[in-house]
Formats: structure tokens, C-alpha cells, sequence
């Protein structure tokens, strides 16, 4: 009787263990979702922005705390055979004009653009410790704290850089690693510094600039140091293997440009018949398989002519290759989506409003946006 009392327990005992087990095994790891994938966040769309430019005008403003770093000459506008503002490093004129990136107007005006094309966040060049752009960072960041817009801002930590390649790749880990830190350490207390549950995120250029065992180490000491964090990695559309995917919180390209022009290529044709979609999925796939972001990119053309010999030229064609990119990043599941670009006039990729184009792809911006945030 004892025997059969006891055998009946131990039923009892292994039959709710085994009922209880889904639970046991789902609970740490719906916790641990919410604290390393970013996938529960609302749908975003961010743009690349370039905080580069700048004129002969000084707009140092201590009552907004802004810091000119060209206070008396001209920067990125400039180039051989240019004599700006006439002539300036771009194919498509602004209609602000050759603007300064320190002009406190023009920063609100900038505000002001993103906000109404239904922009969440800029993505702001990023090139080291002490860089004018650093300081073009801090300023938006002041400029933000005054105004109160609806954005938020990150850094896009450009690793493809002269000063880092040139390093010995253990040195190099090393000043990588210090950089993002004190990227991380100096402006993510910001209220409008980019973050996902209150973890920062961070973008970085040019995956594979670094090997894999890099990344891997870099991360490793960033996040032990400062916290967690997200680095969001620019791959190639034949380099996002599942090994970044481990590593990387997220997946994106900054610019599809080259897999348009070759794809173009092997069609023989000079006109838009070209298919990125492909690599779109493979990527959004590779991402979404280890629960990681994957952000899809969407440029309104591409034409560097004017700084580069031969250059590449993606036609814009109207509106037809930024709609196509757009149904082509919704299709692929993209979480986020990422515009290349806002203002990288040099590349010709700007939605920013021009003399050629007005406002046109700040008004499809707006339509685009509008359209994914309700999806």
C-alpha cells in the first residue's frame, strides 16, 4: 500500500514537473528577450545625417551652447574646381543654401523637416574623439534640449577610417573599444540619445573593416564596462553570416547602391531593372533567426560624380526608385527602416529639400513613413 501511495506521489510529482516544465523553460527566455533583442520596439524609421558642413559665417552661441568648429571657413562644400556658394561638392543645390551645420537655425529647420516627413531619429556622422563632428554632435544634442523636438539622435560610428585601418588590429580593438565607450559614457544620459528600453543604441559603418573576432572582443569589453548596449552593424550583401548575426544586435546596409549597380550590370541595362529584394530577405532572415534587428535601407538615387572619377549614378527617375526601395523594405519584414540619406549631398542621396526637387521626397517621406508606422 505504502509502495503504491508512493508510486502514485512520484505520478503525481513527474506528471505536473512535465506540465510545468514549457513554463519553466519559457519564463528565462521571454526575460532574456526583453533584455537583448530590440525586436519588441515600435517601428522606426531613421535617417542618416551629416553634421559636416560649414561656411564663413561664425554661429557660436553660447545661449544654446553651440560651438562653430569652421567659424571662418568653409567645410565639405568645398573641393577642387569649386568655389562655393556658387559652385559646391554636390550634384543637387540646397535651398537653405550652402548651410553651416553650427547654425542653430538651420539645426531647428532640420528638426523641423525630419518631424514633419515622420522621422523618428537621425543617425549623425561620427568620426572620432574631439572631431568636428563630435562637437556637431554635441551641439545637436544642446540644440535638442532647448527646442524639445520629437526626435532622438545616435551616432554613426564610422569605422572605415584612415586613422583606425592604419592600426595594428589589437590596438585598433583597443581604441575602438575606448571610443565607443566614451561615446556611450558622454551622450547616452541625454534624454534624446537613442535608446531602446532604456539601452542605448549605437550604429556603426563597415562591419567588415574589422574580423569577426574583433567585433566580438570590442563588444565584449564595451558592454562589461559600461552596460548593456546595442551596436546595430553595416554588412555587405554577401557578408551578413550568422556569425555577425551572433555577435551584432542588429543588421542593416547603409547603402545598396553597389548591389543596384551590379545587379544592373549583369542586366546590361542603364535604367532602374534591377532586384534587391533578395538580399534584403537573406538578410532580414539571417537577423530575425537569432531574435536580432534588422533595419532595411531606402535611397531616393545615388549620383557622386561630382567628388568621385567615374562615379556611380542610381537615376531617381521621379519618385520611382524611393518607392520601389520602400515596397521592397516593408516586404522584407524590415523592423526599422533607414534613409540614405537626409542630407549627404556629396552622394546625392538627400531627401532634404533642393532646388531641383523641393520638397517632393520630404512629402513621400512623410506618406512612407505614415504608411509603416500604421502596419
Amino acid at each position: 500500500m505504502t509502495k503504491n501511495v508512493n508510486r502514485t506521489l512520484q505520478l503525481t510529482f513527474f506528471v505536473i514537473l512535465f506540465a510545468l516544465l514549457p513554463l519553466i523553460s519559457i519564463i528565462p527566455l521571454q526575460l532574456d528577450s526583453e533584455i537583448q533583442s530590440p525586436l519588441a520596439a515600435q517601428k522606426q524609421v531613421l535617417a542618416f545625417y551629416y553634421s559636416w558642413y560649414g561656411n564663413t559665417t561664425d554661429y557660436t552661441d553660447p545661449a544654446y551652447n553651440i560651438m562653430d568648429f569652421t567659424p571662418s571657413g568653409w567645410a565639405h562644400w568645398n573641393g577642387p574646381g569649386l568655389n562655393p556658394p556658387t559652385t559646391i561638392a554636390s550634384t543637387n543645390y540646397p535651398e537653405l543654401g550652402a548651410y553651416d551645420s553650427c547654425d542653430p537655425d538651420l539645426i531647428k529647420t532640420h528638426f523641423s523637416m525630419a518631424e514633419y516627413a515622420g522621422i523618428d531619429a537621425f543617425i549623425c556622422t561620427w568620426w572620432g574623439i574631439g572631431d568636428y563632428t563630435d562637437i556637431a554632435f554635441n551641439n545637436i544634442l544642446n540644440m535638442a534640449n532647448n527646442v524639445s523636438p520629437s526626435l532622438n539622435f545616435t551616432v554613426y560610428y564610422e569605422a572605415y577610417s584612415g586613422r583606425l585601418l592604419s592600426l595594428p588590429i589589437p590596438e585598433r580593438e583597443i581604441t575602438m573599444a575606448q571610443e565607443l565607450k566614451y561615446i556611450l559614457e558622454t551622450y547616452s544620459i541625454n534624454n534624446y540619445f537613442l535608446k531602446i528600453n532604456n539601452i542605448p543604441v549605437i550604429f556603426i559603418y563597415s562591419t567588415f573593416t574589422s574580423p569577426f573576432s574583433s567585433w566580438k572582443n570590442i563588444f565584449s569589453k564595451v558592454k562589461a564596462e559600461f552596460g548593456p548596449c546595442y551596436f546595430v552593424g553595416d554588412v555587405l550583401p554577401n557578408h551578413y553570416k550568422d556569425e555577425l548575426a551572433q555577435v551584432w544586435d542588429g543588421l542593416h546596409i547603409y547603402n545598396p547602391t553597389s548591389t543596384i549597380d551590379f545587379q544592373r550590370m549583369l542586366t546590361g541595362s542603364s535604367e532602374s531593372e534591377w532586384d534587391v529584394s533578395h538580399v534584403y530577405e537573406s538578410i532580414g532572415q539571417t537577423a530575425h533567426l537569432y531574435n536580432k534587428l534588422y533595419a532595411a535601407t531606402v535611397i531616393p538615387g545615388y549620383n557622386d560624380t561630382v567628388i568621385r572619377d567615374p562615379g556611380i549614378v542610381i537615376q531617381r527617375n521621379g519618385l520611382e526608385t524611393y518607392d520601389k526601395l520602400w515596397e521592397t523594405a516593408i516586404q522584407a519584414s524590415a523592423d526599422w527602416i533607414l534613409i540614405t540619406s537626409f542630407n549627404e549631398w556629396h552622394e546625392g542621396t538627400e531627401i532634404e529639400s533642393s532646388l531641383e526637387y523641393h520638397d517632393l521626397y520630404l512629402n513621400r517621406t512623410r506618406n512612407w513613413t505614415n504608411l509603416f508606422h500604421a502596419g
